[in-house]
């Protein structure tokens, strides 16, 4: 008997296409998934075959990033009391339609955009003794924070994770313009994947 939690050639690509856009979105319509899906295969998905496979997909033991709510695919790191809120921020806006290379980047787990802001923060944050060891899961957490409208706190309880201490009150300024720099140029779930200075 074949293996009955092995996914097919099919349900891989329609679950990565799930893990990426629901990294890059947050909340996905089917509409714009099927959208996005379609431009970048040859093998056209239906809406119908869509609920099939993330249906069963869901259901699998593997790590989902990803699940139904309503008519709507959310990514699983946004709480029930956050669902809506995203929603009804994403009302009216545009989704941001991203590159193959963007798609596939965002299967990751800790992908996060390369940016010359990210770039800045980064070499702060190594000039003032993050391990190098860690400096890329760091900034990994603090994109997702902002990416996913986190509070300021929630990025500065980031930086207690990895034991950052600010050496003055110049340093701390610095990282707080920065880190106004990086919120304006982040793809937000809030506005389907487009940075604030792009609205």
């Amino acid at each position: 008997m074949g293996d009955s939690t092995k996914l097919t050639e099919r349900q891989q690509q329609v679950h990565n296409y799930l893990v990426a856009l629901t990294s890059l979105y947050g909340v996905v319509t089917p509409k714009q998934f099927l959208l996005v899906f379609n431009r970048y295969n040859e093998n056209k998905l239906l809406k119908a075959e869509l609920m099939k496979y993330s249906n069963k997909l869901n259901n699998k033991f593997y790590y989902q990033g990803y699940f139904i709510y309503e008519n709507f695919i959310v990514n699983t790191k946004i709480s029930d009391e956050e669902i809506n809120l995203i929603i009804s921020y994403q009302q009216s806006k545009k989704y941001y339609n991203p590159t193959k290379e963007e798609i596939e980047a965002h299967i990751s787990p800790t992908y996060y955009e390369k940016t010359e802001y990210t770039d800045r923060l980064k070499t702060f944050l190594l000039d003032n003794k993050v391990s190098i060891l860690s400096i890329d899961q760091l900034m990994s957490d603090i994109v997702f924070a902002i990416k996913a409208e986190k509070r300021n706190q929630e990025v500065f309880d980031v930086l207690n994770k990895y034991n950052f201490e600010f050496k003055d009150v110049k340093s701390a300024q610095v990282f707080s313009k920065m880190l106004m720099d990086l919120h304006n140029n982040t793809r937000k779930w809030a506005n389907c994947g487009m940075r604030p200075i792009e609205m």
